[in-house]
């Protein structure tokens, strides 16, 4: 298990501006690993914090997308 982090600038997914800030969920189960968390979202920017089980070794803490 492992805490990882991640920022998003989600104008390159060609987003609305956030005028108010949201909170969503961070799901994704694979075959061989799980991460769950919880982030924020405001203006063009998102980062998370999660929890990561069963991760290969060199997987990143902190990813930038």
């Amino acid at each position: 298990m492992r805490i990882i982090g991640g920022y998003q600038d989600t104008r390159k997914n060609n987003e609305d501006f956030a005028i108010t800030p949201f909170l969503f969920r961070v799901w994704v189960k694979d075959a061989d690993y799980k991460i769950a968390g919880i982030g924020i979202c405001w203006g063009w920017m998102s980062i998370h914090i999660s929890l990561g089980f069963n991760l290969p070794k060199g997987y990143p803490t902190f990813t930038k997308i």
